[in-house]
């Protein structure tokens, strides 16, 4: 039996990411990348560390709320009003610049009391 040397061939294609909005599938260079970080901090970051979602823009924000997106993609309860409220600042800061790289959205301190009313009824 002959054996044959696999070569790893150079990736011809940019990193394709689902909006949590619409679920298209775009390149990475193309959508938004929101992020909870360890401390509650919620910012838009394509580098930062931390639990992320890909939305397109603006346009897919209503979807997100609607679908209580958010809450799964950063496996963290949201009650709806404060996600409603992220997402109002995430439009505003889409709306406001293309390029979303290193800025802050808001703080989730407090976010869990929310979250623990919002899961006992």
């Amino acid at each position: 039996m002959r054996v044959v040397p696999i070569t790893i061939t150079e990736r011809t294609q940019a990193p394709i990411r689902t909006c949590i909005g619409c679920r298209r599938r775009r390149s990475r260079a193309s959508m938004h990348r929101c992020v909870l970080t360890h401390d509650g901090t919620v910012r838009l970051n394509l580098s930062e560390s931390g639990r992320g979602a890909w939305v397109c823009g603006v346009e897919c924000l209503e979807t997100v709320v609607r679908r209580r997106a958010l809450s799964r993609a950063w496996r963290r309860p949201l009650s709806g009003d404060l996600e409603a409220a992220l997402v109002l600042d995430l439009q505003q800061r889409l709306t406001a610049t293309d390029s979303p790289r290193g800025s802050d959205v808001n703080n989730l301190e407090g976010g869990d009391e929310h979250a623990e009313e919002h899961s006992r009824s």
